[in-house]
């Protein structure tokens, strides 16, 4: 019961955090000559981006004024102090956007090597073929965790960009989690993924169909980071339970940063660092706005949620079904690895130009 007063609590300090945020950002924005001018900006407005700064300052208030358990308190800890150094980077660019992508990848990787160092994981192995083996050599296994938390982490920041996506996708992932802990027992990991539900549906109030704050670079981070290293936790103290499981909860930002990664390297011949504007998302609000379909930007925006459903919400409503038959959960990840390229194929490129829309001939 006291725990559930300190989540409500918290909860309602982090919707004040949010208005304030959202009431002082004009002042914000002459201050700091805020003008944000990117390929992937769709919205029409400037909105702040500092709905992830909200939810980091309401996890620290959570941690010195809880009276939850010494464990649950410990976890909060690791995550606040691990994720404070691309935090502090990103908030940079949430306000002033002049921190390259490489920076913010380093500090990631930063904040990923002090969460293994403070907090003892027991890493899970997962029975690939080939792969399995080696992951059973511990050096080999923390590498492959280690790079599995930057691709999650940076997978949730590239679908971002539309109002209540990542933050959506977070809350299915978050819930799927939440439904394994509760039938594993796991109480530790059900309370953390309830806090940040509550975390992200206070967001979500003002994020959709509203679109008044936005997650910013910090909040898809957060997220994700989050999201990855209690994924790890979870199926590391519960090796009964299948790792696939973790597959099939991140789906989605995972095939996307996969996807992209590919894309850009081999047949697009950039940086894989480099931003564009070719995610599924993007080029379905491109579809729609520059065919003529939906017109207005802010409709156009909050139309590409519901209609990227199958993808976002698959996880949680497959989860029940297959969770306990391996077989079963990989059937459910190739089936969603058809309909995302399905998807992302049958849309075209369609660009903006002077007013002018026309769609290229590449639709990869």
């Amino acid at each position: 019961l006291i725990i559930s007063q300190s989540f409500l609590i918290i909860f309602f300090i982090n919707l004040f955090l949010l208005f304030i945020a959202i009431i002082s950002w004009k002042r914000v924005r002459m201050i700091v000559n805020y003008n944000y001018d990117s390929a992937q900006n769709i919205n029409p407005d400037q909105v702040p981006r500092l709905g992830g700064i909200c939810i980091y300052v309401s996890l620290i208030f959570f941690y010195y004024s809880s009276f939850a358990s010494e464990n649950i308190n410990f976890l909060i800890m690791s995550l606040l102090i691990s994720s404070f150094p691309f935090v502090a980077v990103t908030a940079f660019e949430d306000i002033f956007h002049n921190i390259s992508p490489a920076l913010r990848l380093l500090s990631i990787a930063l904040g990923t090597y002090i969460m293994f160092y403070v907090y003892e994981i027991n890493f899970p192995i997962i029975d690939i073929p080939v792969l399995g083996k080696l992951l059973e050599i511990e050096s080999i296994r923390l590498i492959f965790y280690f790079l599995g938390v930057l691709v999650v982490t940076n997978g949730f920041n590239l679908i971002d960009g539309t109002n209540g996506l990542a933050s959506t996708t977070s809350i299915v992932s978050i819930f799927s989690l939440f439904f394994l802990a509760y039938n594993a027992q796991d109480l530790l990991i059900a309370s953390i993924c309830s806090l940040i539900i509550l975390l992200i549906f206070a967001f979500s109030i003002f994020n959709f169909p509203l679109g008044k704050i936005f997650l910013g670079d910090t909040g898809a981070y957060l997220l994700g980071f989050i999201i990855s290293i209690l994924l790890i936790i979870f199926f590391g103290n519960n090796p009964n339970i299948s790792p696939w499981n973790a597959v099939l909860i991140i789906f989605y930002p995972l095939t996307e940063v996969c996807f992209s990664f590919v894309r850009k390297l081999l047949y697009e011949k950039t940086s894989p660092l480099k931003p564009d504007m070719w995610h599924l998302h993007i080029k379905l609000f491109f579809l729609m706005h520059d065919s003529g379909l939906v017109r207005n930007k802010k409709i156009n925006n909050n139309l590409v949620l519901p209609m990227l459903a199958l993808l976002w919400m698959s996880p949680m409503l497959l989860m029940p079904w297959v969770y306990q038959n391996t077989q079963l959960i990989w059937a459910s990840i190739i089936v969603l690895f058809i309909v995302y390229f399905s998807y992302y194929i049958a849309l075209p490129r369609i660009i903006s130009q002077n007013g002018l829309s026309k769609s290229t001939e590449k639709n990869i």
